[in-house]
């Protein structure tokens, strides 16, 4: 079922978005590297083929064990707010620290102005129920969200995706009709630009569907057929172009030629999930503690994407006192701190939610009203 291998994508996906915001940091002293960093907004589409593929899978389990459609919504809920309320806790908290730790050296506690100061009661509903998307005029959703941290700009979106899932659940003999039929409608409306800054999902359900054909594909088929090689050369000169020529470097297509190769790449390589199992749960050192430590930064990979954008501030400073900033080790010192704080977030903020599930209602049958009282034994 791709588990590990979408884990691995997942956590290198994060790690490539947290080395893109830091690509001014990189480029003096590793500027191979700067260059790669410089493409990992690619990380986010990369996100959305794994959410698809994810999504669907949950909501397939929905329909085959006949559970009610609210018990995936609930979980979906529970997977994204608590986490993401926490990150918000988290964001405000960083000035703060980073003040008071420039306050050790300096003696003086100052704290600079912070743009979601302005924000105003609405302002704060907006950004806590992710639907500040639909609040602005900007040219792109992520600017919706600047003022506290831009990357909640997706969670809005996928907050949408699921919404639609669970209608579809709702309407469950009819579950892939909705599904077809929403594709559909986003590829159609996918050229008109007002469909992706609209705040709606509908502009980036394309890389969505992406993971939900991923899902058919590996699940009906047993082995890739050759073919899809050249699917993965095609996406991959489609990708080219998207990055070389000014018409296509518009984000969304550089996102949606992404998500295609990743897409592709994920079924090609789907025969390979075997081997990174055996290697995680019984292979040589050398295979077995990497693909578990890369397994291990896909379960956090939402902690991190959720904090790196604001808390990096805060390893770089203590790196600064080790290193020159002109050393390779300074932003490797950096992403290390920064990954080492998103675990620790995870195990505190996010990790008890994802042990936690909707309690189940008992079948009608068992059902006891309150007057009741409990069933006789």
């Amino acid at each position: 079922m791709l588990t590990i291998w979408l884990d691995i994508s997942r956590g290198l996906a994060a790690l490539w978005v947290l080395l893109y915001h830091l690509e001014p940091m990189i480029a003096p002293v590793f500027p191979a590297g700067a260059a790669l960093a410089r493409l990992g907004d690619l990380g986010v589409p990369v996100f959305f083929v794994v959410s698809g593929f994810c999504i669907t899978a949950s909501a397939s389990g929905v329909v085959a064990e006949n559970k009610r459609s609210r018990h995936f919504l609930l979980r979906r809920l529970l997977r994204i707010y608590p986490a993401f309320w926490a990150s918000v806790g988290v964001v405000l908290a960083t000035p703060l620290a980073i003040a008071a730790v420039s306050a050790l050296k300096s003696g003086t506690f100052a704290l600079e102005p912070q743009r979601w100061w302005a924000l105003g009661g609405q302002d704060w509903l907006a950004v806590l129920t992710l639907t500040r998307v639909f609040t602005g005029a900007e040219a792109h959703l992520q600017e919706t969200f600047n003022a506290v941290n831009a990357v909640y700009w997706t969670l809005a979106i996928e907050i949408q995706f699921y919404l639609v899932v669970f209608a579809a659940l709702c309407l469950r003999r009819h579950f892939w009709v909705v599904l077809a039929a929403v594709t559909a409608a986003s590829w159609l409306t996918l050229p008109y630009w007002a469909t992706h800054v609209s705040g709606l999902f509908l502009g980036y359900w394309p890389m969505f569907s992406l993971g939900i054909g991923l899902y058919l594909l590996v699940t009906r088929t047993r082995r890739p057929p050759r073919a899809a090689l050249a699917g993965v050369v095609l996406a991959g000169a489609l990708l080219a172009l998207c990055a070389t020529d000014p018409v296509w470097r518009v984000a969304l297509y550089r996102y949606l030629a992404a998500a295609a190769l990743f897409g592709v790449l994920a079924w090609w390589l789907a025969p390979t999930e075997d081997h990174l199992a055996r290697a995680r749960d019984g292979g040589r050192p050398l295979a077995r503690w990497p693909v578990r430590g890369l397994a291990f930064l896909g379960t956090m990979s939402y902690s991190l994407y959720l904090i790196h954008g604001k808390v990096f501030t805060l390893p770089m400073m203590f790196a600064r006192q080790v290193v020159s900033p002109g050393s390779l080790l300074f932003p490797v010192l950096t992403i290390a701190g920064t990954v080492g704080l998103a675990a620790v977030f995870h195990r505190v903020c996010e990790r008890p939610f994802l042990s936690r599930r909707p309690p189940e209602p008992a079948p009608a049958a068992q059902r006891v009203s309150p007057a009741a009282g409990p069933p006789a034994p």
